[in-house]
């Protein structure tokens, strides 16, 4: 019984506390609330912002030491195999006789990003391991 008398004490607090606690918008004094806020930017918005974005994994994949001359196989495989990828990614944004929509671009630049990051990540693993 205890555990029904401790609920029914919880819901009389809330009961009784929740109307103080509650206060309207507008009676709150210097609060700006917008009307309007977009839910989904711009398609040319997002693309400037994926480009930008790689644009940054680009500076930092160049930034990075050169390849070490005695490498894994696994490791240079895969570095390769991810190349070929963003250059085939690559090939398709550049190209100006294939259309694309604008989702279809995004969905591009998206993919390019995360095999980017991919790539950053292995060629750091890489220049770790070789410094050792």
């Amino acid at each position: 019984w205890y555990l029904g008398a401790g609920l029914a004490a919880a819901v009389v607090l809330v009961v009784i506390a929740l109307p103080s606690l509650w206060t309207a918008v507008d009676d709150v004094p210097g609060q700006v609330v917008p009307t309007a806020l977009p839910t989904n930017p711009p398609a040319a918005t997002r693309l400037n912002v994926l480009r930008a974005e790689s644009s940054e994994l680009e500076v930092e994949l160049a930034s990075l030491p050169d390849a070490p001359r005695v490498r894994r196989a696994g490791t240079a495989a895969s570095i390769a195999d991810i190349t070929d990828r963003i250059a085939a990614i690559d090939l398709q944004l550049s190209d100006p006789d294939y259309r694309m929509s604008a989702e279809d671009e995004e969905i591009f630049w998206r993919e390019r990003i995360r095999l980017m990051k991919l790539l950053v990540k292995l060629r750091y693993a890489q220049t770790q391991r070789a410094a050792f």
